[in-house]
């Protein structure tokens, strides 16, 4: 039987319709030559074939399906290259997706921001994936692509201008998000962790800022106010960055591993023994990051030790699993991450580099980036995954993908990628005699601090 390249879970939940009118829309179902097919699955068939009517989609495979059934699951994924789930939390749903991909040789991809359900494929199903040749990617949305790629884009950039051994000490990143909205699936996440549907044992695992990486390094100090190196940027605590630090961290990790393994023949460039990441919210002055760590900490506070509290947000603050905000505003959100990335040298040099996103980040920009995902890891797209990816193995977008990631989505139209010369007080742009005779522009030079 002749496989089909995707099945989506979860497309009558909010955000797994907006996967499917990304990739029902792409440019590439109308090339011949890049076309590819899709399967729809879940609890409900007609909800299922209600949503594909209302997105346009056309006739396709849709398929009814309890993702806690192995045996359904196991049938249904033989006929598919890739699936994409975004069904949660996947602590409790995604377990028996995620098994039955790494043991069939089938690609997986899902928008968890759980680092304990990503912990779990990597203890269970890492090993095995290496040998089915299945490639994991969980993390694959606004949760933590763009963390992922603002590190790996500086550190690209890094050596690009400054040249290609130069070690990296230090990546920071600060962004600012506007339009965003918490979605249900997030909420309930989060309420989860603190209302015990999480075992405390899982729970005690996320102070870890190692969870998910195979080595460990060194992990920047907590502040009260952060400060992007070599500029005037301020800014407060970011909720997600225990999250996105922890799969940055990962990138870096396998990087560095591979690098040691003496059988391997094409190993990725490490990121450097000493690297360190962080990133923070994006705000005006000192006072604002004060408050915000204020309200961050109090938030939190109450969440873990207040059930009446948690009862309150559940009710009146977030949207319930499967609903969102209005579409008609999503063109309205953005998203810019402003990353300083540094050399590990006595004379440490540095480049600045934005990721700007337009749309509303964590809906419909996490549609975008899962899509791409998915299309970047079906056949025809082999040759340009990174060497890690081709081993097979629960991994990150950036290991997986790398610049191929970044190239789709600049393609999309919805993300740029630019390096900048910031505004800066003591710092000297010194591009180096080679590089101005290859035409590289001052803006791209390296900054000498």
């Amino acid at each position: 039987m002749e496989k089909r390249d995707i099945l989506l879970l979860g497309a009558t939940g909010f955000t797994g319709r907006l996967i499917l009118k990304y990739l029902s829309s792409h440019p590439t179902r109308a090339q011949s030559d890049g076309a590819f097919t899709l399967g729809l699955a879940g609890r409900n068939a007609k909800k299922l074939r209600q949503v594909a009517a209302e997105v346009g989609i056309g006739e396709v495979p849709i398929h009814e399906l309890d993702i806690q059934n192995e045996e359904q699951v196991r049938t249904l994924f033989t006929g598919y290259r890739v699936v994409i789930t975004s069904v949660g939390p996947f602590w409790h749903y995604g377990k028996v997706v995620a098994k039955v991909c790494a043991e069939l040789g089938i690609h997986y991809i899902d928008i968890t921001g759980e680092p304990h359900f990503i912990h779990h494929l990597i203890e269970q199903y890492d090993f095995l994936a290496t040998k089915t040749g299945s490639i994991l990617i969980p993390a694959s949305g606004f949760d933590s692509v763009p963390s992922d790629l603002s590190a790996f884009y500086g550190v690209s950039a890094l050596r690009r201008i400054c040249g290609a051994e130069v070690p990296v000490r230090k990546s920071t990143t600060a962004f600012v998000i506007r339009g965003q909205n918490l979605s249900g699936g997030t909420a309930a996440t989060m309420l989860d962790i603190f209302s015990g549907g999480v075992p405390e044992w899982v729970r005690k695992r996320l102070t870890n800022p190692w969870l998910l990486s195979p080595m460990i390094g060194s992990v920047p100090s907590p502040k009260f106010v952060y400060h992007l190196p070599y500029t005037g940027i301020l800014g407060f605590f970011y909720p997600m960055s225990p999250v996105n630090g922890a799969v940055v961290r990962r990138t870096w990790g396998l990087y560095q591993l591979d690098a040691q393994d003496s059988t391997a023949t094409t190993a990725e460039t490490p990121y450097g023994p000493r690297f360190e990441y962080e990133e923070f919210l994006e705000c005006g002055n000192y006072l604002v990051a004060v408050l915000g760590n204020v309200a961050i900490g109090l938030f939190f506070g109450l969440m873990a030790l207040s059930a009446t509290f948690r009862w309150f947000v559940r009710q009146f603050l977030l949207y319930k699993p499967g609903s969102g905000p209005d579409e008609r505003k999503f063109e309205k959100g953005w998203l810019r991450l402003t990353n300083v990335t540094s050399s590990d040298e006595d004379k440490p040099r540095a480049v600045k580099t934005v990721i700007r996103g337009k749309g509303e980040p964590g809906y419909f920009l996490t549609s975008v980036m899962v899509g791409e995902v998915a299309l970047a890891l079906l056949p025809a797209n082999h040759e340009r995954l990174t060497a890690l990816a081709k081993k097979g193995g629960v991994l990150t977008p950036a290991s997986a993908l790398g610049q191929e990631l970044v190239d789709r989505l600049e393609g999309s139209g919805r993300f740029e990628f630019d390096e900048e010369q910031p505004k800066m007080d003591k710092v000297m742009f010194a591009p180096h005699e080679r590089y101005a005779k290859e035409g590289v522009k001052e803006s791209e030079s390296c900054l000498i601090a």
